[in-house]
C-alpha cells in the first residue's frame, strides 16, 4: 500500500477510535452525578472505607461488607480527594475503568486476530474497533460502570493482562516457532514486533494480580491466564514457555502481594462465601448436579437469550448482548473455534479467547442464584471479542468496501442506540429508584429533616443498613425492633419510630403500646411510592418524666420488669426489662437477666439493650427504655418457685454497676431481684 494511503488509513482508523471512546465516555460519564440516584447499600459501604482511608487507615483488606478487595477503594478514596466521600467519587473511579476496558478490549481483540490471522492486518484493525465499539455501548458495561462498584474494573483488567500476553506471544514471529501455519510453509510472514517479549509478560501478570486486588472473582484469573502458556509449551515442547509462565506468576505475586500477606495466615478466607454460594453446598435438599446443571444453562443463555433478573444488576431478563450481537457472538465462538485448525498461532488465541470466557463465566456457573451479572464480570471481555470476531467474518465475506464497513458500524451503532434505551430510559423509569435503592435513601433523608422538632428512631430492617447509615451519620437515628423501644420523657421534642412499608402490621401493633400515638404514611419526593410508615408521639403525647426506680451507677436506672407469673419447663419467656436513664451512660453496658432457684442459675440471657440496637451510651436523660430478653427454659426443669434477677455489667472487665440506695451513696450490691415464676407443667 501507498505510503499515503497507510497514512490515511490510519487517519481513519484514528478518527473511529476516538469517537468510539467519545460515545463511550458520554454514555458512562453524562450526569453520573444524579443517574442512577440513590445510595445502594454496597456503594455505601465503601464510602465508610473511603472515608477511613482518609483519616489514615491503610488495611490490606477491608472487612465491612463481608469484605472487599482494597484496589478499587484506594482509587475512590484518591478520588474523594476532589469530588469528596460521595457516590460520585466512586462512580467516577468505575466510569473511568469503563472507559479503559473499551480501549482495552479493542487491544486484545487485535492481538488475538494478528495472532491468528497474521496476514489480515487490516481484519485485525477491523476486529479491534468492532470489539471497542461493542464494549462501548454494552448495557453491562454501562450499568455498571455507573454503578460504583468495583466489578466495573474485571474486563478492563483482564482484557489488558490478555492483551499483552498475546502481544508477548507475537514476539519471534518471524523464527521456526508454534505459530508456522501447519501442513507445510505458511507464505511470507509480517515482521514480528521487536523485543524479547519480557515487557509484555510481566505487564500481563501484573494485570492479573490487580484482577486478583479488586473482586473475588479475580481468584480464578490465573488459571484462564496460564491456559495459553501451558498450550504453547504442549504444542512447542519449549522452555521459553515455563519462562513465560514464570515471568506472568511473579509479576501476578508481586501486584497482589499485599493481599497475599493478608490471606497467609488465613487461608480459608481465599475461599470465603464458597458456603454461601456454591452450588454444591446448599441446604434446600435439592440434586447438586441439577443446581449444577441448571448453572451451567442459564451462564451460558444469559450471554444470548436470557440475563439476570436482578434489577440492581440488569434491566430484568436482558441478556449480555442484543439479537444482532448475539448472533455475531454465534458466529464468533465458531470462527474462534476453527483458528486452532488452521494455525498454531490460532490455536493460542483461540486457547486465550475461549479459556478466558468459560474460567471467567464459573462464579456464575458455580453458584446460586445463577445468573449473575456481577459474577461474569471476567468473562464480559472474552465474549465481547468473540463478537466482534463474528462481525469481522461476516464484514469478511462482502465483496463491497462499503458493505464492509457499513456492517461493524451497523452492529455497534444499534448496540449504543439499544443500550441507551434500555438504560436511560426503560431502566431508569421502572426499576432504577429500587434498584438503587433509594426507597431507604429517601426515608433517611426525611427522618434526619425532621429531628429539629422530634426524636427519630427507624426500624432494624433499614436502621442496620449501609446507606442509612450514611447518610445519617452526622445525625444519627435510634433503633428499635424485636417488641423492645424507647420512649422519650423530656417533651421538648416529639419521637418519630418509622417502619419499612413492609412492616407496616409492626407499625400497628407499636401504635397499640403507644397512648396517644398517631400513623401516616411518607412518600418518595414524587409522590408515586410509599417509602416509610410512621408512628408519631407528640410531645404532648409522651409519658412524664419516671418517678419511681431503682438507681445504678452511670446514669441507669430500674424501673421495673414485666414478665409471666406462670411458665412451663421447655417453654421461652420473654422478659422485658424497663431502665430509665438518669443521665447518659459513659459505656456501653450489657444487661443480665437470670432465673434462679436458689443460687443455681437455670437459665440466663446476655445482651446489649433491644438485642444490641439500643446501646447505654445513645440513651438520653430521661428515656424510659423497654429491653425484652428471651429466656430459653430447660424442658427438664423441676416445677416450682424461682426467682428473677437483672444486672448491668461492662465489657471486657465484667464490673456489674452497683446499686445506690436511698442516701444517694453505693450500695454493695450489684443485682436487683425482680420477683418470682413459677414453673408448672403446661395444662
Amino acid at each position: 500500500m501507498p505510503a499515503a494511503d497507510r497514512s490515511c488509513t490510519s487517519a481513519r482508523r484514528a478518527l473511529v477510535a476516538t469517537a468510539i471512546l467519545l460515545i463511550a465516555a458520554f454514555l458512562r460519564f453524562w450526569q453520573l452525578d444524579v443517574l442512577p440516584g440513590g445510595l445502594h447499600f454496597d456503594l455505601a459501604a465503601n464510602l465508610f472505607d473511603m472515608q477511613e482511608v482518609l483519616d489514615g487507615a491503610r488495611p490490606l483488606y477491608f472487612p465491612r461488607n463481608t469484605g472487599r478487595e482494597p484496589l478499587v477503594i484506594y482509587m475512590e478514596s484518591a478520588s474523594a480527594l476532589i469530588f469528596g466521600v460521595t457516590p460520585l467519587a466512586s462512580k467516577m473511579v468505575t466510569a473511568a475503568f469503563g472507559l479503559l476496558s473499551v480501549a482495552a478490549t479493542g487491544f486484545v481483540a487485535r492481538q488475538a486476530a494478528r495472532l491468528a490471522r497474521p496476514l489480515d492486518p487490516r481484519g485485525a484493525e477491523l476486529a479491534a474497533l468492532t470489539a471497542a465499539g461493542l464494549m462501548a455501548g454494552l448495557y453491562w458495561s454501562v450499568h455498571f460502570s455507573r454503578f460504583g462498584l468495583r466489578t466495573a474494573a474485571m474486563p478492563a483488567l483482564l482484557a489488558l493482562a490478555f492483551g499483552l500476553e498475546l502481544r508477548g506471544a507475537r514476539v519471534g514471529w518471524g523464527t521456526p516457532s508454534p505459530f508456522a501455519a501447519r501442513g507445510g510453509d505458511p507464505g511470507p510472514r509480517p515482521s514480528p514486533p521487536r523485543g524479547s517479549g519480557t515487557l509484555h509478560w510481566l505487564g500481563a501478570g501484573a494485570f492479573v494480580g490487580l484482577a486478583l486486588d479488586t473482586y473475588i472473582g479475580g481468584r480464578i484469573a490465573p488459571i484462564a491466564v496460564a491456559l495459553p502458556l501451558l498450550v504453547g509449551l504442549a504444542i512447542e515442547r519449549h522452555p521459553r514457555w515455563i519462562g513465560r509462565l514464570v515471568l506472568v506468576g511473579v509479576a501476578a505475586l508481586a501486584a497482589a502481594w499485599p493481599l497475599v500477606l493478608w490471606y497467609l495466615p488465613q487461608p480459608e478466607m481465599f475461599v470465603e462465601h464458597r458456603g454461601d454460594v456454591f452450588v454444591f453446598s446448599q441446604p434446600d435438599g435439592t440434586p447438586a448436579e441439577g443446581r449444577l446443571l441448571s448453572g451451567i444453562v442459564s451462564t451460558a443463555a444469559a450471554f444470548v437469550l436470557r440475563g439476570s433478573p436482578g434489577i440492581a444488576e440488569n434491566l430484568p431478563g436482558r441478556p449480555l448482548f442484543d439479537p444482532l450481537g448475539a448472533a455475531m457472538l454465534v458466529v464468533g465462538l465458531a470462527a474462534v473455534v476453527t483458528w486452532a485448525a488452521r494455525s498454531r498461532g490460532g490455536a493460542l488465541a483461540a486457547t486465550a479467547l475461549l479459556g478466558w470466557l468459560v474460567v471467567m463465566a464459573l462464579p456464575s456457573a458455580l453458584t446460586v442464584p445463577s445468573p449473575g451479572f456481577v459474577r461474569i464480570s471476567g468473562a464480559v471481555a472474552p465474549a465481547v471479542v468473540l463478537a466482534a470476531v463474528g462481525v469481522w467474518c461476516v464484514a469478511a465475506r462482502l465483496r463491497d468496501p462499503a458493505w464492509r464497513a457499513a456492517v461493524p458500524a451497523a452492529v455497534v451503532a444499534i448496540g449504543c442506540l439499544w443500550t441507551a434505551h434500555d438504560y436511560f430510559g426503560t431502566w431508569q423509569r421502572e426499576d432504577a429508584y429500587e434498584a438503587t435503592q433509594a426507597p431507604k435513601a429517601d426515608a433517611a433523608r426525611w427522618l434526619v429533616a425532621q429531628q429539629a422538632a422530634n426524636r427519630t428512631f427507624l426500624a432494624p430492617l433499614w436502621a442496620n443498613d449501609y446507606a442509612v447509615q450514611f447518610i445519617a451519620r452526622d445525625h444519627p437515628l435510634g433503633r428499635f425492633g424485636g417488641g423492645g423501644y424507647v420512649v422519650p420523657t423530656d417533651r421538648a421534642l416529639g419521637a418519630i419510630y418509622g417502619f419499612p412499608p413492609e412492616q407496616a402490621a409492626d407499625a400497628e401493633a407499636m401504635l397499640g403500646k403507644l397512648p396517644g400515638a398517631t400513623s401516616e404514611a411518607v412518600r418518595d419526593p414524587s409522590g408515586q411510592r410509599e417509602i416509610l410508615r410512621v408512628v408519631r408521639l407528640a410531645p404532648e403525647a409522651l409519658p412524664p418524666p419516671v418517678r419511681e426506680y431503682q438507681p445504678l451507677e452511670d446514669g441507669v436506672g430500674m424501673v421495673g420488669a414485666d414478665f409471666p407469673p406462670r411458665v412451663a419447663p421447655g417453654e421461652r419467656v420473654v422478659v422485658t426489662l424497663r431502665w430509665v436513664a438518669t443521665a447518659t451512660p459513659t459505656r456501653d453496658y450489657h444487661a443480665k437477666l437470670q432465673l434462679r432457684r436458689g443460687a443455681d442459675a437455670v437459665a440466663q440471657n446476655d445482651a446489649q439493650p433491644i438485642y444490641g440496637l439500643a446501646p447505654t451510651t445513645t440513651w438520653r436523660p430521661g428515656d424510659l427504655v423497654f429491653d425484652p430478653h428471651p429466656l430459653e427454659l430447660p424442658a427438664s426443669l423441676t416445677p416450682g418457685a424461682y426467682t428473677l434477677y437483672a444486672a448491668m455489667y461492662e465489657l471486657p472487665g465484667h464490673y456489674h454497676l452497683r446499686l445506690i440506695d436511698a442516701a444517694g451513696r453505693v450500695a454493695p450490691i450489684d443485682e436487683m431481684r425482680l420477683g418470682e415464676v413459677t414453673v408448672a407443667p403446661a395444662p
